[in-house]
């Protein structure tokens, strides 16, 4: 029904650039995280929507950096256009290949922040040696426990281990890093899986050739700690330490400032006061959450985002200002704007 609508009222001529009116003095922050030559794989924007997605954003856009996002904040400038800063997280080698030409192209500062850890090949992502041991034993059927909760597996085909992936990963999901280490051990071990220690070529981290090519060309770059912990989830001493060692590695690596930082994962349960006071305290000037708050002033260190999905209805709704006046409303109302009960429940 929803999707319904969306398709309905931007097919209907001038609702778009309405909302962009309505919606003039809005930053929208575009979030990525992985891109791919083509459309096959649902967790990347292929090549050809993401190059259609960046000429969007020209034709009808201001394209801003997170310091013209603050500026804005602090009234030190004044909006022009609908202002659109693009963001990517982690650093993976396809930002390089795929992403960076593009945004080149289309005159887009994007930022992207790096796990320097991944970067320095000292760790890859859980959730990426998630999908490589599922990957690596085709037709295993079971149950596995994590979280507490037994889970059905499947690994007969493609969608069996896409399945699984979201199964698993939505409950490791709030479990601390080290319970999340230990459940990929037993999975390992129960299916039969020698877990590589490098990643695989799909799972590659750009090279820091690539970082000072890409700075270069435009790019900008932003702290998103050393090996990507759950920040609320670590003593607030090591999550300072990440914070400000994967600041200082980067710019040691780009000979340029760092002023910005995003959380890991960046959910609401995955950064807290004392996570903010030490992004603070390490001198940065702003700070990135990975949803939309509506928080009615905007703190700098809890600055709002969209997940931009392969889904060019999505991406068309968000970026004129529709979904931003929809949530306004919902909190108008009375009703709830923040992520619901599937969101803490570990199932969203």
């Amino acid at each position: 029904m929803k999707r319904r609508l969306q398709r309905f009222l931007l097919a209907c001529p001038g609702f778009a650039a309405l909302c962009r009116l309505l919606t003039r003095n809005h930053v929208r922050v575009l979030m990525y995280h992985r891109f791919a030559p083509d459309a096959s794989n649902e967790r990347a924007v292929g090549a050809t929507l993401l190059r259609e997605q960046a000429a969007l954003v020209a034709r009808h856009h201001d394209r801003w950096t997170p310091d013209d996002h603050l500026d804005l904040l602090e009234g030190k400038r004044r909006g022009g256009r609908c202002p659109v800063v693009v963001t990517c997280d982690d650093g993976y080698a396809d930002f390089h290949a795929i992403a960076f030409p593009i945004f080149r192209e289309q005159g887009i500062p994007a930022m992207l922040f790096v796990a320097t850890g991944f970067v320095d090949g000292r760790t890859w992502f859980w959730w990426d040696r998630l999908a490589h041991l599922l990957a690596a034993a085709p037709g295993w059927r079971g149950e596995f426990t994590v979280g507490g909760r037994a889970v059905a597996l499947d690994l007969a085909d493609e969608d069996g281990r896409g399945r699984a992936w979201h199964a698993i990963a939505d409950r490791c999901r709030f479990l601390p890093d080290a319970q999340k280490e230990e459940a990929l051990r037993r999975l390992a071990a129960a299916l039969g899986v020698d877990p590589a220690d490098r990643p695989a070529p799909r799972y590659a981290p750009v090279t820091w050739d690539q970082v000072r090519e890409m700075a270069a060309g435009g790019i900008l770059f932003g702290a998103h700690t050393v090996t990507h912990p759950i920040l609320s989830r670590v003593p607030v001493a090591e999550a300072g330490r990440e914070i400000a060692d994967s600041r200082a590695r980067l710019e040691a690596m780009t000979g340029a400032p760092v002023r910005w930082f995003a959380y890991p994962q960046g959910g609401p349960a995955d950064w807290n006061a004392e996570v903010r006071g030490q992004v603070a305290a390490a001198g940065l000037r702003g700070c990135y959450v990975a949803y939309q708050n509506q928080l009615p002033r905007e703190d700098p260190y809890a600055l709002p985002r969209y997940c931009v999905q392969s889904d060019p209805l999505h991406f068309r709704w968000l970026l004129c200002g529709a979904e931003w006046l929809m949530l306004s409303l919902r909190r108008r109302i009375g009703l709830s704007a923040a992520p619901g009960a599937d969101y803490w429940a570990g199932t969203d």
